[in-house]
């Protein structure tokens, strides 16, 4: 009976594999925001795609706040602290 629900896990970890994460480049993040501004729906797009339509409402949400010349550059959000740091004095230090 333990070999039963061994075989069963396996299964369900093969339908659950994790999906790997898509890394867009700037370019074509601002392509897509302004394909979405031009009234082409962000389902539709997403769909053509690959990219989850929340991904492109916040792509859009952070073209209006900060504008298309800055939106995207890595400012360092997310970073931990100690890497924060150490940005800062790399960045002092040129």
């Amino acid at each position: 009976m333990a070999r039963k629900r061994a075989g069963r896990k396996k299964a369900v970890q093969k339908q659950t594999a994790k999906r790997k994460r898509g890394i867009f480049s700037r370019e074509k993040k601002l392509a897509v925001v302004r394909a979405h501004k031009a009234g082409i729906p962000a389902s539709k797009l997403g769909s053509e795609l690959g990219i989850k339509p929340i991904n492109i409402y916040l792509w859009t949400r952070e073209v209006k706040k900060r504008g298309e010349a800055k939106a995207f550059q890595g400012d360092g959000a997310g970073l931990t602290p100690k890497q924060a740091r150490l940005l800062r004095a790399a960045k002092s230090a040129k």
